[in-house]
């Protein structure tokens, strides 16, 4: 069984011209919101979904059709506490894949299918952890989660936001996720640990993920977005084109 995490993050500031105070998931593309596509998404490759969202969005919880599971995450400790609390909101799943809920890969648009579906392919035949990559400029590496991969294409070291000229490596994570459930008991415990320690700062996922690979032995692969159309709707520009395709 393959669950989906759709974790969705407190309101920001930066898109407050544009949503007027709404939740910048629920900002409308043509006749849906944002959420609402990326839940297509989701659905297209899980039983399970699950929608993780702050006290102070409940218009995401009730902006769901029936089936669809919403958890809160009451305490902004970080997206890897996010991602914990959809697991455990979920039931037991065999893998897990966890979608930006304001990253949208366009369906129809190089390869939508090919990403989500591969993802899950991946940890079917044993890959522990996948995350879904694009090529960036080495100008734009110090804004992503960077991953080095070995010549079998297999993850050997995880970077959060290096700077320039700290590796060659251009693989940016692209706002998708994958773990089998043997992972998901290490992410449980890396955020009692980290609870334990205080809670601060916000504990990233992508950190989570790395140390799995990196310091545990886990394997981890990439999925590239390179073929595909993704759009960031967290941000002013991302909407804007986001909004001229579906117009």
């Amino acid at each position: 069984m393959t669950g989906a995490i759709l974790p969705a993050a407190g309101r920001g500031t930066r898109m407050g011209a544009l949503t007027g105070g709404r939740p910048k998931e629920l900002l409308p593309l043509g006749t849906r919101t944002v959420l609402a596509r990326v839940l297509e998404e989701a659905l297209s490759i899980a039983e399970a979904v699950a929608v993780v969202t702050a006290p102070d969005k409940p218009e995401i919880g009730a902006s769901l059709p029936p089936g669809i599971l919403v958890a809160l995450q009451e305490i902004p400790y970080g997206f890897a506490h996010a991602v914990r609390i959809g697991v455990d909101a979920l039931p037991p799943c065999d893998e897990y894949v966890v979608l930006l809920p304001d990253t949208l890969l366009v369906p129809g648009c190089g390869q939508f299918d090919a990403v989500s579906a591969g993802m899950v392919a991946a940890l079917r035949a044993g890959v522990d952890v996948v995350f879904a990559t694009e090529t960036v400029p080495e100008s734009e590496v110090r804004r992503y989660g960077i991953l080095e991969t070995d010549s079998d294409e297999r993850i050997i070291r995880v970077l959060e936001k290096p700077e320039p000229g700290t590796t060659a490596s251009r693989l940016a994570v692209g706002g998708r996720y994958g773990f089998r459930a043997s992972v998901a008991e290490e992410l449980r415990r890396a955020c009692d640990a980290h609870l334990a320690g205080g809670g601060h700062p916000e504990l990233s996922l992508t950190t989570v993920l790395g140390d799995a690979i990196t310091k545990h032995g886990f394997i981890g692969r990439v999925v590239s977005l390179d073929h595909a159309l993704r759009l960031d709707c967290g941000s002013p520009e991302g909407y804007a084109e986001a909004a001229k395709l579906f117009s």
